[in-house]
């Protein structure tokens, strides 16, 4: 029996919210249509009436909202209109009207405005491509070539950013990222002996930089920027094995490569931190709060990777001190592929 009156009761609510709900869908039905005869302060006392009393949303509000809107300004009711409009772009703030559906007033006070998100946060991940800058190196062996040039493998960088929009056009934008980096040097020794040094390092950068950028038609916003960005070594580590290219040394490289690999590198002997200057390009598509999009970026260190007081040589090699790591600069191209969430958006008129 309980259970009977429960049914009973939950089919009763079900019925009057249909009712009621069907009751509001008629009544903005009614309110187009005295929009359309002119009957203005009408339209607007009906959809108070239904945006006070109804459970209306999404798509049926929005509808509605538009000829709430144009009533306002078909009746003169500028500040009001204009405080209805400011409200329904914050809430739909890439409307585009309709010259079939929406009604004229409506469509033509749209155009006065313009809105864009006040803050955004995102992430991206990309390939950087190390260019290894030798400012000096620091011969021992009278018979090895130290002026070998250095190559980068195992990158990749991942970053979290965020920013403020102070218009379309112009961003302050911040963030933090971390950057795997491996580099790599082979020195020719003597006799056909190849030493290979391998230093693997885990940085941390924040950047700081202004954007700017024009938006197209299709969504789509070519941007280019420029800032600073200050970066440190959070971990760090060298291996190194010896090579021969002929037979004569391959006995003593396969006994001397019994020796170093990920051996840690104290972070006194890398800068503490270094200045670089950035640049770069960034294509994005906009869809609506979310944008996705691929960055280009050149980044020029002005300070050196190691600390040129305190630097590292790897004392324990067979040969005795036979290499020093190069002052150095890490300058690098890096590419990669991002999405960002705008938040907090901002209307304003455009005159």
């Amino acid at each position: 029996m309980k259970n009977k009156f429960v049914l009973l009761i939950s089919f009763l609510f079900i019925t009057i919210s249909s009712i009621a709900q069907s009751d509001c869908d008629d009544k903005v039905v009614e309110a187009q249509k005295l929009y359309e005869n002119g009957k203005y302060k009408d339209v607007v006392t009906i959809l108070k009436s239904v945006f006070d009393d109804c459970n209306i949303k999404g798509e049926e509000k929005k509808e509605a909202m538009k000829y709430f809107i144009g009533a306002y300004y078909e009746m003169d009711e500028l500040e009001l209109g204009e405080e209805r409009m400011i409200g329904f772009l914050k809430k739909h703030p890439y409307y585009i009207a309709s010259k079939k559906n929406d009604p004229y007033a409506f469509r033509e006070e749209l155009k006065k405005f313009k809105s864009w998100s006040r803050l955004y946060v995102g992430a991206k991940v990309g390939i950087p491509i190390a260019m290894t800058i030798v400012d000096k190196v620091y011969p021992i062996l009278d018979t090895a070539d130290y002026n070998q040039p250095f190559t980068s493998s195992q990158a990749v960088a991942f970053a979290l950013e965020f920013g403020w929009n102070f218009n379309k056009y112009i961003s302050l934008a911040s963030g933090a990222g971390f950057t795997i980096l491996s580099l790599s040097q082979t020195i020719p020794m003597y006799q056909g002996l190849n030493f290979n040094y391998t230093e693997s390092t885990v940085q941390v950068s924040i950047p700081v930089y202004i954007k700017f950028s024009y938006p197209l038609r299709g969504g789509f916003i070519p941007a280019i920027y420029a800032g600073a960005e200050i970066t440190s070594i959070y971990s760090a580590n060298y291996s190194y094995n010896y090579t021969a290219s002929n037979l004569v040394n391959d006995d003593l490289a396969f006994y001397l490569n019994r020796k170093r690999e990920n051996v840690k590198i104290e972070l006194e002997e890398r800068s503490e931190y270094r200045r670089s200057a950035i640049a770069g390009a960034r294509f994005t598509y906009q869809l609506k709060k979310v944008n996705f999009y691929l960055d280009f970026r050149y980044k020029k260190e002005l300070d050196l990777y190691n600390n040129s007081t305190s630097r590292f040589v790897a004392k324990d090699l067979f040969i005795t001190n036979s290499y020093v790591l190069p002052d150095i600069y890490l300058d690098s191209y890096e590419i990669s592929a991002g999405f960002i969430f705008n938040f907090a958006y901002k209307v304003k008129s455009k005159y």
